[in-house]
């Protein structure tokens, strides 16, 4: 099927039969043919259409990788912002989990080393609220679960919280934090914590 056809699927309701019973793979989702500023995600095949982030949501985005990326100045991990794909089940061509989270580490190179997307689960997953929030809140937070990301943080910047869930036993936990404690430990990341007044300056 043509990258044009594809579209042309995608395009309608995510109620339709056609999103229902048709599963898409990385490799149909490469070929699609988007509008400029056009993202979709894959979740077991199902693309869900990506709302345009706000200035709130890229400052703090673009703020905590800043940080993320000062810290690992050296080391084997590296800090991605979106968008970026990742092939969650390390299939590549034929992976029909395919996500773009708002910042993210991976620490193992072969990870890396396609140069185009990254092929196998992140360690440490950040995603910031915006209009897709039943989608960050559910449908990516049962996938990254699944998946085996150690580390996901879910950050609103209306009420400019921080949920902090490690992964134990193939469930997440959350982790409180004090209140009056401005920052936060990644625990996957020994010694490095994210500022969060920095991260909210201005939001």
């Amino acid at each position: 099927m043509s990258g044009s056809a594809n579209l042309a699927k995608l395009q309608k309701s995510p109620k339709s039969d056609d999103r229902e019973n048709i599963r898409y793979s990385y490799e149909d989702y490469a070929a699609w043919q988007l509008a400029e500023g056009e993202r979709f995600e894959l979740i077991e095949g199902v693309p869900y259409a990506m709302a345009a982030p706000n200035l709130a949501h890229q400052d703090i985005a673009g703020e905590i990788y800043s940080q993320l990326r000062s810290f690992l100045r050296g080391r084997n991990c590296r800090a991605f912002i979106a968008p970026v794909d990742v092939c969650l089940n390390a299939k590549g061509n034929k992976d029909k989990d395919v996500v773009q989270p708002d910042v993210f580490v991976v620490c193992d190179p072969n990870k890396r080393k396609t140069g185009k997307y990254i092929n196998g689960v992140p360690d440490f997953v950040v995603e910031v609220l915006s209009a897709n929030y039943r989608h960050d809140m559910l449908v990516k937070f049962d996938k990254y679960r699944k998946s085996g990301v150690r580390e996901y943080w879910i950050i609103d910047p209306e009420r400019k919280t921080v949920q902090k869930f490690i992964l134990n036993d193939g469930q997440y936990y959350l982790q409180a934090n004090p209140e009056d404690k401005t920052k936060i430990a990644i625990e996957v990341l020994p010694g490095c914590e994210i500022d969060l007044d920095l991260v909210f300056e201005g939001v």
